[in-house]
């Protein structure tokens, strides 16, 4: 009897290495995402409480209101750039989430491929099996006959 051999072996190793790898780039890209995402709020944070600051500190020199006017001012600017690189991570993160999906699906396809293969192979031993045991009777009810 012959054992069952999927010949696509080496195409499912090599679809399953990209999905690995899609996988991790999709963790790489979230993970990116999450770090952006936390500057973001940082940034958000700082620039709300230093305007918490200007309003308690109504009555202090002018100089002094400038120079926060101007950290403000930078600080809205690294929001809209931090913003700007949160849109563009999430877009990378989407398509690496696209190609994951994509490599995951070649993998369940050569997936139910060999499963199919496996259940017809597993039929055609069966068939096998059963047309030996019907040799065997057949033979031993002929022996039986010419006694």
């Amino acid at each position: 009897m012959r054992r069952f051999a999927f010949r696509l072996e080496r195409v499912v190793r090599v679809r399953e290495i990209e999905r690995d790898r899609a996988r991790g780039d999709w963790a790489a890209a979230q993970a990116q995402q999450g770090a952006i995402q936390a500057r973001v709020d940082q940034v958000r944070e700082a620039a709300s409480a230093e305007s918490a600051g200007m309003l308690l500190a109504n009555g202090s020199p002018a100089t002094s209101l400038r120079a926060a006017a101007f950290r403000s001012g930078l600080r809205a600017q690294a929001l809209v750039q931090a913003r700007a690189e949160l849109v563009d991570a999430q877009q990378r993160t989407e398509q690496t989430a696209v190609v994951l999906r994509e490599a995951a699906q070649r993998v369940d396809a050569l997936g139910r491929l060999e499963r199919r293969q496996r259940e017809e192979w597993q039929l055609e031993v069966r068939r096998d099996e059963a047309k030996a045991m019907d040799d065997i009777a057949t033979t031993r009810a002929g022996r039986e006959d010419l006694r």
